[in-house]
């Protein structure tokens, strides 16, 4: 038996050198081919110049995509967000109530003024830190932080808002489109020794029947800037202390302001010791008979052009520009 397969195994041997003998001589007639005819050569370089292309095509078609992605799906546009008791309506963020007050507490259990003493009007809905109160003037607050107040009033019987915030412990306040003041005649001592307010919104405000304004933001000593631009005081004929004692106060608009029928300017700026100028180029103070402590202890001011004032009215100017030396 040995015998007989040795033969074999040689016959096996040799058939692997025969095949790999040819394939040796097929590449060298391949290579002697390609160079006889150097079209198969050009041919290649076209295949692979193609696959390249196809290939570049292919990573921009996914670079495009990926662009494409960004723009319309990634990069769009989130939904606004409104803030803390204000609802989306028309991309726009809308205050469900009449008013939004915001208070500081700096010790645990304390009771904090929310309104005025003189506050007599009708509450709809009352929310304190998302939770439904009866009315009431103070509040106390459990813990130490921030707390949102929501409130809906009704002020279709009211003609007066005196002392509605006098002495309130706010730090800020915005007023909805539900707060109507078109039928008040009266503001006086409205925001009166608010003396933590430090912001106040009063776009919505209609002034179109207010006669009175006296003292309606003195002693708002931590108020920096006011907007009353919106303001139409054609008929108001008391401005008594409006501003007085505001004293951190550094702008003030009032460029709307009409105060033809105003009689009485006595300390309007009084104590404004922060603001470096006032425009007042459209004030007509022809009725005015009061003009005493206007501008007492401003002493910031660096300019102001009172040169369309009328005084011919004026009685009392007392202490127009008052400034005490040991101050």
């Amino acid at each position: 038996m040995r015998e007989s397969l040795l033969p074999n195994d040689d016959c096996k041997e040799l058939g692997t050198l025969e095949v790999e003998v040819n394939s040796e001589n097929e590449r060298h007639t391949n290579d002697i081919n390609d160079f006889i005819n150097p079209k198969n050569n050009r041919k290649n370089l076209k295949r692979k110049k193609i696959i390249i292309i196809i290939l570049i095509i292919i990573f921009m078609a996914i670079i495009s995509g990926v662009i494409v992605m960004y723009f319309f799906f990634l990069n769009k546009p989130m939904k606004k967000v409104c803030e803390e008791g204000y609802k989306l309506e028309n991309d726009s963020c809308i205050l469900p109530y009449s008013f939004k007050s915001i208070y500081e507490t700096k010790l645990k259990n304390q009771r904090i003024k929310l309104f005025g003493e003189y506050f007599d009007f009708i509450i709809d809905e009352m929310i304190i830190d998302g939770k439904k109160v009866d009315f009431c003037r103070t509040y106390k607050f459990e813990s130490i932080g921030l707390y949102t107040v929501l409130v809906s009033v009704d002020l279709s019987k009211n003609k007066s808002l005196e002392s509605m915030f006098s002495e309130s412990e706010m730090i800020s306040i915005a007023f909805g489109e539900k707060f109507n003041t078109e039928k008040i005649t009266d503001m006086n001592c409205m925001f009166e020794a608010c003396e933590k307010l430090t912001s106040i919104e009063l776009s919505v405000f209609n002034t179109i029947n207010v006669l009175n304004m006296g003292e309606m933001f003195t002693c708002c000593s931590s108020l920096k800037s006011l907007d009353l631009s919106n303001f139409i005081t054609d008929n108001v004929d008391d401005m008594f202390n409006m501003f007085s004692e505001c004293s951190s106060l550094t702008s003030i608009d009032l460029s709307n302001f009409n105060t033809e029928e105003v009689t009485d300017m006595n300390g309007m700026f009084n104590e404004c010791r922060s603001l470096t100028s006032i425009n007042l180029s459209n004030f007509n103070t022809k009725q005015v008979t009061d003009m005493s402590s206007m501008f007492y202890e401003c002493r910031s001011l660096t300019s102001l052009d009172l040169s369309n004032f009328n005084t011919k009215q004026v009685t009392d100017m007392f202490n127009f520009f008052f400034m005490d030396a040991n101050h």
